[in-house]
């Protein structure tokens, strides 16, 4: 089965094993964004991973997400979901402007 054999390469890389050199290999490709497509802007590129390597990013991720969590406090902004960097300044421009700085 799939699940099986994909477990089998996953969680050894997990344990602390080295991920094969292969495994991490992605291609980079252009898709059309027109049907007529003539110049590089009509093109999009995309980035084709092993399916492994996303796995083990994923599972990776999630793990450090909930240590992230409880390290990054709440006027850390761009560390927390639904906020963008750009609210930090703002609001920082927004501060200064009241304080006439700006």
């Amino acid at each position: 089965m799939v699940g099986d054999d994909a477990s089998s390469v996953v969680l050894p890389i997990l344990q602390g094993h080295s991920i094969l050199p292969k495994l991490t290999h992605t291609f980079i490709t252009l898709i059309l964004k027109k049907i007529k497509s003539i110049t590089m802007v009509d093109f999009q590129s995309i980035s084709l991973c092993n399916v492994i390597y996303k796995l083990v990013t994923k599972i990776i991720s999630n793990k450090v997400k909930c240590v992230l969590l409880g390290i990054i406090f709440d006027t850390q902004l761009a560390f927390t979901l639904e906020k963008l960097i750009m609210d930090n300044v703002i609001c920082a421009f927004k501060m200064s402007h009241a304080m006439k700085w700006i």
